[in-house]
């Protein structure tokens, strides 16, 4: 038997499977003030489908929940508190259910959300009508095109990773605009996108997002053993030339696409062409999806030549 303190601890941060959160969610909904204590619920993985019913009751017993991760596959957004009805308020929230009505109504009630990571790509672009009201407190999201584009404009958003999408939304040369209308005191700080929606802006981003400081291209269609002037053509030097403010620039690549193992290909070239266009910049990294293998690279402020690190978190 578990001492209170301990219990209490222990419900603190949940992280369940569908192995356990039948267990997990008869124990919150027979003890209120337990269920009072759960500040993080994570559910990730799949078979979630038969536990829905519990789950959507227990998040009604959980007034003090900050943090809701909802990694269950497409399926699911009903067992989210509609509108107004939600006990919680948010300050993070992952999820990759559809984007579809009951999601919606669920975070147009969560007025003091932070961080919005919304996977799917399945969007009801119908269902995204916000008003200025909703979402007010948001500063950074991770989401398709669709949902940025009309989250963005009139928020303090910083940070903003943009999930591909269509086809059609990579290459609209208006796809970034969006950007520019974040009321952040500095504007977005942040960005990640494909590599395609970076050359669709490639000569206004400066203009965009004239603060930013950490960039990411995810060139993930581009085979990564490539010369470097392919990695990293002139026009992607032109946009990190432009940025007085960038600090870090990274490039995400896919390894499967590759004729070698990645961690056999040398970068050198292409992390010394990145660090001459631009003189702010201190840290360069190679990542690649699924690996956690990366390259990373510092040049200390007022030095010509850089260096392998062991460590980086910016990113």
């Amino acid at each position: 038997m578990l001492y209170p303190h301990a219990r209490n601890a222990l419900y603190r941060h949940l992280n369940l499977t569908a192995g356990n959160v039948l267990k997990a969610s008869y124990a919150l909904s027979k003890d209120v003030t337990l269920a009072a204590q759960v500040r993080s619920l994570i559910l990730c993985g799949s078979d979630f489908e038969m536990s829905f019913g519990i789950i959507q009751d227990v998040l009604m017993l959980t007034p003090n929940l900050r943090t809701l991760v909802l990694m269950v596959g497409p399926y699911g957004a009903w067992i989210l508190p509609q509108d107004d009805a939600s006990p919680f308020q948010l300050h993070t929230f992952k999820s990759s259910v559809r984007y579809e009505q009951e999601l919606h109504n669920f975070l147009t009630g969560q007025r003091h959300l932070r961080h919005l990571v919304l996977r799917s790509q399945s969007v009801e672009t119908s269902r995204l009508k916000f008003t200025t009201d909703h979402l007010s407190a948001l500063i950074s999201i991770s989401a398709p095109w669709p949902v940025v584009r009309r989250v963005v404009p009139e928020r303090p958003v910083q940070w903003v990773t943009i999930y591909p999408n269509h086809l059609r939304d990579r290459t609209d040369q208006s796809a970034l605009d969006c950007l520019s209308q974040s009321t952040a005191r500095n504007g977005v700080e942040r960005l990640s996108a494909s590599r395609e929606s970076l050359y669709a802006a490639r000569t206004r981003i400066a203009a965009l997002v004239p603060g930013l400081t950490h960039l990411t291209s995810n060139s993930c269609t581009i085979d990564p053993s490539e010369d470097a002037d392919v990695l990293f053509p002139e026009w992607m030097q032109d946009i990190v030339s432009h940025l007085p403010c960038l600090f870090a620039f990274a490039i995400k690549l896919e390894p499967e696409i590759s004729p070698i193992p990645c961690q056999e290909i040398d970068f050198t070239s292409l992390v010394t062409k990145v660090f001459e266009a631009s003189p702010s910049l201190e840290h360069v990294l190679i990542t690649f999806n699924r690996l956690r293998a990366r390259y990373t690279c510092r040049r200390p402020p007022g030095e010509e030549d850089w260096r392998l690190c062991d460590k980086f978190d910016a990113f």
